[in-house]
């Protein structure tokens, strides 16, 4: 989210910085750490934060850090907002039985073919499971990172954005509907 100045004059003359937290952006991964960057591998086991991390980074990570991985948690994330709950809390036991990161994925997975449609819609519910499957199409390669950041952009960020224009474009019919109901 962006700060943006408040000069409302009932602010008494000062300008206040603020949060409108109703326009996130989602941005590209430009904006995510470099995979140059260190990353310890750090053995960590709590499930609190392995349903966030890929597959070969829970536990004892496997592989290091790659910007295709922020892709999976963004579809954890996703899936937690479409349905309004914590994916933690989606397992009865918080997923502290699962040693497998495979059965936490497909666990996921299950959820949002299941749940998310019906309160989210089909394109969203998609978005989700493209994310947690990690699945943009993108081989490794020549320019990987451009495609990636393409791929991204455009079945992730594209459909999000298509999809709250449509939820939240002003419906000029619902005044007539009103009309019927009352």
């Amino acid at each position: 989210m962006f700060p943006h100045e408040n000069n409302d004059e009932a602010s008494s003359n000062r300008t206040e910085i603020l949060l409108d937290c109703a326009q996130p952006w989602v941005m590209g991964f430009e904006s995510s750490r470099p995979e140059v960057d260190f990353s310890a591998g750090i053995a960590d086991f709590c499930p609190e934060r392995n349903v966030y991390r890929h597959l070969e980074r829970q536990g004892e990570p496997s592989k290091l850090f790659n910007k295709a991985y922020e892709t999976y948690a963004l579809g954890v994330v996703l899936l937690e907002i479409g349905l309004w709950q914590s994916s933690v809390t989606l397992d009865k036991e918080g997923f502290r039985r699962v040693k497998n990161p495979k059965v936490v994925q497909r666990y996921l997975m299950r959820q949002a073919e299941k749940n998310v449609s019906p309160r989210m819609g089909e394109k969203y519910r998609m978005v989700v499971l493209r994310c947690l499957r990690n699945d943009l199409g993108v081989v490794s390669g020549v320019r990987t990172d451009l495609k990636l950041q393409q791929a991204f952009r455009s079945q992730v960020v594209d459909v999000l954005g298509r999809a709250a224009d449509y939820v939240w474009r002003p419906r000029r019919h619902w005044s007539c509907f009103a009309i019927f109901i009352s």
